[in-house]
């Protein structure tokens, strides 16, 4: 487990080989790429809210996530997170996602918190 809340970190790069960490959390700090985070494939928790992030695709990867915080950050594209089949909480909050129907995808996603401006009629996901 590695909590680095508030630390004003930007550069991901020094957590690229923690390969067998299953939590991280980084909420509140400056990060806008997760480009390094694409081989932590033992993740189960990722906290990411409160950043600068746009580009989730490199977290695809990430095939064991079962919890997932993007909250406020700066993300449009969720397309990249349904081949995350074990996720079972994500948070969105805060993000402006137009296209909701990759978390269809998502089949045991048990909780999903996603309060922002809904620009279309999000598609019933029980």
């Amino acid at each position: 487990m590695l909590y680095l809340n508030n630390n004003f970190i930007n550069d991901l790069t020094p957590f690229e080989n923690l390969s067998q960490l299953q939590t991280l959390v980084l909420y509140d700090n400056q990060i806008e790429s997760v480009f390094a985070l694409r081989h932590l494939s033992n993740l189960k928790t990722l906290n990411l809210g409160k950043n600068n992030i746009v580009d989730i695709s490199p977290l695809k990867e990430l095939v064991n996530l079962q919890d997932l915080n993007l909250s406020y950050n700066k993300i449009t594209q969720i397309g990249e997170l349904s081949g995350l089949v074990k996720l079972k909480q994500l948070n969105l909050t805060g993000n402006s996602v137009t296209d909701k129907s990759s978390l269809s995808g998502l089949p045991i996603l048990k909780k999903i918190i996603i309060c922002f401006r809904i620009s279309e009629s999000l598609p019933l996901l029980i």
